[in-house]
């Protein structure tokens, strides 16, 4: 039997189990830089300027970019010789798709709610400090808010942002100094940016679970969130709108669209294996 002394010896020289970021391969980050930077852009992207966003050095670039070429996941405007995302990008994003048991239900309540509010719908999750969009569907009207799934964009300027903040377990965007500690940028002149405004607007969107904005990421364009729950009850992902500023502030809109989409949240999360405690009383 082993004496306590080898029990101490075993555990000190047991190898230490190295971070996965210790085993980072610097040429395969690289080039997934490149590929996120091609998908945030709506145009397509020359070798110069993906250097320079990237802090890379051209002939790196340029060698990334024909290595992700040849496999079809970047493609090349042969006149301008700026470059896009390529077919092979498009089948990983359906991939995810797929197998994603969150989008395969969502894509259901985001066509309900398109349809019923004739509004663009989307489906985020939570990134760090970011909601990103991971699917959306546009309604049938003329003047409407583009769908961009992968667009990533700040908690404290976006509905969806605000909701996955507000609804956090820890319950930290409620403290003014959680606020303070970030880089609260101003993307229009309603941005809000005062640590303590964001942190009473975080209390009043965890009362009612949801949150709107009115053209604070983007000038003239507003959004509605609700929250989407797991089997646990953790917040996961939001359902939401995005829609002209104008047609946000008609009256009479406002709590309609926020009972309807936080009904379609409430069944989705239901898919996903949530009870609400509250409808078991």
């Amino acid at each position: 039997m082993p004496s306590p002394s080898d029990a101490r010896l075993s555990s000190r020289i047991r190898p230490r189990r190295k971070k996965k970021s210790e085993y980072l391969i610097q040429s395969v980050a690289n080039a997934l830089d490149v590929l996120e930077a091609l998908a945030q852009q709506s145009e397509e992207t020359g070798v110069t300027d993906l250097a320079r966003r990237l802090h890379l050095h051209k002939n790196n670039v340029f060698r990334l970019l024909a290595t992700l070429q040849t496999r079809d996941y970047v493609e090349q405007n042969p006149d301008s010789e700026s470059y896009r995302l390529g077919l092979a990008s498009l089948s990983l994003g359906r991939g995810f798709l797929q197998q994603t048991r969150l989008l395969r239900h969502a894509r259901e309540a985001l066509e309900e709610i398109s349809s019923r509010l004739g509004e663009t719908a989307h489906v985020a999750v939570a990134r760090g400090e970011e909601a990103v969009t991971l699917d959306g569907v546009e309604p049938e009207r003329t003047l409407r808010v583009i769908a961009r799934p992968g667009m990533a964009r700040p908690f404290h300027a976006t509905a969806e942002g605000k909701v996955l903040a507000a609804l956090d377990p820890a319950g930290a965007s409620t403290d003014p100094g959680t606020w303070a500690g970030r880089s609260l940028r101003r993307y229009t002149a309603a941005t809000c940016t005062d640590p303590h405004r964001l942190a009473e607007e975080m209390k009043e969107i965890a009362a009612r679970a949801w949150a709107a904005d009115r053209g604070e990421f983007e000038e003239g364009i507003a959004g509605m969130a609700t929250p989407v729950r797991d089997h646990a009850g953790r917040v996961i992902a939001t359902l939401s709108i995005s829609l002209p500023l104008n047609r946000l502030n008609s009256p009479g809109v406002e709590e309609p669209f926020a009972l309807f989409m936080s009904e379609a949240a409430s069944r989705l999360s239901h898919r996903l294996g949530y009870r609400d405690p509250a409808a078991d009383d």
